[in-house]
């Protein structure tokens, strides 16, 4: 209970910027907020779930919840209906975000390792810089949402939890339409690692995904009549990154473009994380013992660093690969870097005995002085909630939900 008291501790830290009056500026938090705006108005008005807003591309309308997600909208629904206003509730959401992930990661490496070796995995998960990048600077409240959700599928998978397996791949499935493609690999090999019978897990996966039908079956069957495709399927190689940002890149509130000259964002895995790779490796070396768990966890982290970084193969990758392409941004591999490191810093100290407090106390310094900058929001605005209500653009980057026989844009 204490580890958990320490976590909580930290999320609310963490988050303590959201907590000022007013939203702030970011990549999509004012798209994120008319989002939100729309969801409750078209609850409101008994169109359950959300698909079709008519005010939206000047009132025009626009099939915003046909194919973007559910749950952060669901969920900021839930929170404004106990009586939060519109920016406090999607606050809320984010906030929750860094909640409920640093338990589940706790309790997921628990199955695995000691109390503190899996508090120092969960602190980690929490502090890197790209689940802080997701919050601050992108506002990415969706891609938040599925990070978050991730150990708690492993979990219930671990734990052949049928009813947890069916209710967390319904949430998974509604936080983000990246999800499934993002960490299918990384689910497959927890899977074989547990070495589970499998048709209990496929029946829960399987309820899970009748419970959130109603969400990605329009996506996959109408997706056909968009322009979606011809904007995100290639601009992979364009936001390929060097290794040097990988490593250590400027904090920024802009955005990604197309080569590296111009980048205003951070691209960094984390100086702990580096530090907690590095160890292991060594560590590795000098007892000439692989376990499987480990292997699989370095396995993932190069990976996700290979497909990331501007070098041959990836380019290839991403300019031949369907699967890969759908992703259509490289840096969001991030995500999994952070997610196996964590795995690795708990094995790193769950395998010390005398050095477990050094080694734990000097990660938690690291991280946190690296990342002492991190924790701010760009600029604080205050804007009418009738402005969100009021709004009347698309809430996507290019209108790529637009139908194809339509010639303008």
């Amino acid at each position: 209970m204490i580890v958990v008291f320490f976590l909580v501790l930290v999320s609310l830290w963490l988050t303590q910027s959201l907590w000022q009056s007013g939203f702030f500026t970011s990549h999509d938090g004012v798209s994120h907020l008319a989002r939100l705006a729309q969801y409750l108005t078209l609850l409101a008005d008994g169109q359950i779930p959300p698909r079709y807003s008519g005010t939206l591309l000047g009132h025009l309308g626009y099939p915003i919840f046909v194919f973007s997600y559910h749950l952060p909208f669901m969920l900021g629904s839930v929170f404004n209906f106990l009586g939060f206003n519109l920016t406090n509730s999607l606050k809320l959401v984010f906030g929750l975000s860094l909640f409920w992930s640093g338990l589940g990661m706790y309790w997921l490496l628990r199955q695995w390792f000691k109390p503190l070796a899996g508090f120092i995995g969960a602190f980690l998960f929490l502090v890197a810089p790209y689940r802080l990048i997701l919050i601050f600077v992108r506002a990415a409240v969706g891609e938040a949402l599925a990070l978050s959700l991730l150990p708690w599928l492993l979990l219930a998978l671990h734990k052949k939890n049928i009813i947890g397996i069916a209710v967390v791949t319904a949430l998974v499935t509604l936080s983000h339409s990246l999800f499934w493609p993002m960490y299918l690999g990384l689910i497959v090999t927890y899977l074989l690692l547990i070495k589970k019978d499998l048709r209990q897990l496929i029946t829960g996966f399987i309820l899970g995904l009748g419970l959130s039908a109603f969400y990605w079956l329009p996506l996959i069957f109408e997706k056909k009549l968009i322009v979606f495709d011809q904007f995100y399927t290639n601009l992979a190689v364009g936001h390929l990154v060097t290794f040097k940002q990988l490593i250590y890149s400027v904090w920024g509130y802009g955005y990604s473009h197309s080569g590296v000259e111009q980048d205003a964002m951070s691209f960094q895995v984390g100086i702990a994380q580096w530090l907690v790779v590095g160890g292991v490796i060594i560590y590795l070396l000098l007892k000439r013992k692989f376990p499987k768990l480990v292997f699989w966890a370095l396995a993932w982290f190069w990976l996700a660093i290979a497909l990331m970084v501007d070098w041959l193969p990836a380019r290839y990758l991403w300019e031949n690969l369907p699967l890969i392409k759908a992703i259509d941004i490289p840096w969001r591999f991030l995500a999994v870097a952070v997610f196996a490191a964590s795995f690795l810093a708990a094995w790193l100290v769950n395998s010390q005995k005398k050095l477990a407090w050094v080694l734990v106390l000097g990660l938690i310094g690291v991280a946190l002085y690296t990342n002492r900058n991190h924790l701010r929001v760009n600029e604080v605005v205050n804007l009418p909630e009738a402005d969100y209500y009021n709004y009347a653009g698309t809430t996507t980057f290019l209108n790529e939900y637009r139908p194809r026989w339509r010639q303008s844009d």
